[in-house]
């Protein structure tokens, strides 16, 4: 049912739905419920302002997997202390470390409310999460009532009448929400057959099965930055559709894009929810949880439907978390003794690629990395070349402007080497004049960048080395 729309003249006031607090004056008989209403007019000050700051997360509140649940008990996820900010302006504040077990049984609980009505879970009691495909992790405020006070009646001989609840203690609760990439209809038919069809292969075991959960997690992860549909943005930044608002099509069909607004259409999460993590469950239990895929800082959403994507606070937290997702899941493929780097090929692992990233290469000292060779199999690059470290930063914060790679496509990569990395990778040419002879080597790294960005590797005078320089 639509909301009915107020109309005055000018100079008329609207107070309809606006903030109500008390008038104190000399006289006044105060009651527990004008105390209230002193407290609902402050909190919702706070968040207005939480509104004006933006939604994402402050600090920590970081999820890790503990247990993956293949004994046969439920998985356990471990979320690190921290604050967040709703979309309503809330914060979702955890003041210590936590466990969360996942039973897919979830007991029966009554809620008693408190402040947070409006943001009381939805009622799943009794409904069993299936325990299989991938899910989104969220976080939200909630409030409940500790203790007792003793209550007294009006009047002169006003007598203890019994007891009623004393506090109100605020805090976070979690829950898991199924992600089914057959809903999301802003992907097209092809992505949502293929993401169903690595779905159900997410079991398997041996090489096979590693490729699958590793090209999975990277596509999962992109479906929720919106990568395809950002895509078509070039194509037609004109598009409009209705809007809830305006009658005529005004709005930018990317006002909103990714997995996590098309949850939201879908009733699943709503404005109350902080997403933390994308989580893979399995028969056999949960083979990964990824932060970046949906975490996201705090940022301000577009001030017009219409342009959103033209000054997006919102598209840039979205790339600056792509890339620390890129990062940190090769991070973890390094750790992973069991993985085969030597002939690890992108294509094979990532349906995507960061605009610009940092490769870890294997090193004489042992250190685990990927040949730069095998890696960039079936993609047109570049031949490395040197750049200098005082690039780098500016390099990939340029990236955040350009989308990512498909490692399907034909653009080519380019590929540099920060000539610091590889000076001091050589125990003949230390970095200073103090003695390193003691000290490891630093992990040796590549920078690879997307075609459309511009050229990086051209020698300047008097900034290039001559042994780690460029020559045409």
């Amino acid at each position: 049912m639509a909301e009915t729309i107020v109309r005055k003249e000018l100079r008329e006031a609207f107070l309809e739905q606006g903030i109500q607090d008390i008038n104190f004056f000399n006289g006044r008989l105060l009651t527990a419920g004008d105390l209230v209403t002193l407290q609902d007019a402050a909190r919702r000050r706070d968040h207005q302002l939480g509104q004006a700051a933006g939604e994402g997360i402050v600090s920590g509140l970081e999820a890790r997997l503990v247990a993956d649940g293949s004994d046969g008990n439920p998985p356990v996820v471990a979320v690190s202390k921290g604050l967040a900010v709703n979309r309503l302006g809330q914060t979702v504040a955890l003041a210590q470390d936590v466990e969360v077990k996942l039973a897919k049984e979830k007991p029966e609980r009554s809620i008693n409310g408190g402040l947070f009505q409006y943001c009381l879970p939805p009622q799943e009691n009794g409904k069993p999460i299936p325990g299989k495909g991938a899910y989104l992790l969220v976080a939200r405020p909630i409030t409940e009532y500790k203790g007792l006070a003793p209550r007294r009646g009006l009047g002169q001989d006003a007598r203890v009448e019994g007891c009623d609840r004393d506090l109100l203690q605020e805090g976070a609760q979690f829950r898991l929400v199924s992600m089914d990439v057959t809903t999301l209809a802003k992907l097209s038919v092809a992505t949502r057959q293929e993401l169903a069809q690595l779905l159900q292969s997410a079991d398997a075991g041996g090489t096979a099965g590693t490729r699958t959960r590793n090209k999975l997690r990277n596509w999962l992860a992109h479906v929720c930055f919106g990568t395809e549909e950002l895509s078509a943005w070039p194509r037609d930044p004109l598009a409009r559709v209705a809007g809830e608002f305006f009658t005529a099509a005004v709005h930018s069909p990317l006002a909103t894009y990714g997995a996590v607004d098309a949850l939201r259409d879908q009733g699943l999460i709503d404005d109350c929810d902080v997403p933390l993590a994308l989580i893979l469950w399995t028969a056999t239990g949960v083979k990964w949880v990824d932060r970046w895929a949906v975490r996201r800082r705090l940022r301000q959403r577009p001030i017009t439907r219409r342009f959103p994507l033209l000054a997006s606070d919102q598209l840039t937290a979205e790339m600056e978390a792509l890339m620390q997702q890129f990062q940190e899941q090769v991070q973890e493929m390094q750790i992973n003794l069991s993985l085969g780097l030597a002939n690890f090929n992108a294509g094979e692992h990532f349906k995507y690629l960061p605009p610009a990233g940092l490769l870890p290469l294997a090193g004489s000292g042992g250190a685990r990395g990927f040949n730069y060779d095998a890696f960039f199999v079936g993609m047109t690059t570049r031949q490395p070349i040197f750049i200098e470290g005082a690039q780098l930063r500016s390099l990939l914060r340029e990236a955040l402007d350009y989308p990512p790679i498909d490692t399907t496509g034909e653009v080519v990569v380019w590929l540099y080497i920060v000539r610091e990395n590889a000076q001091a990778s050589l125990s003949s040419a230390p970095l200073s004049s103090a003695p390193l002879s003691s000290a490891p080597p630093p992990q040796g790294y590549m920078v690879f960048a997307s075609g459309h960005m511009p050229y990086r590797g051209e020698a300047r005078y008097d900034v290039n080395r001559w042994d780690f320089g460029n020559f045409s």
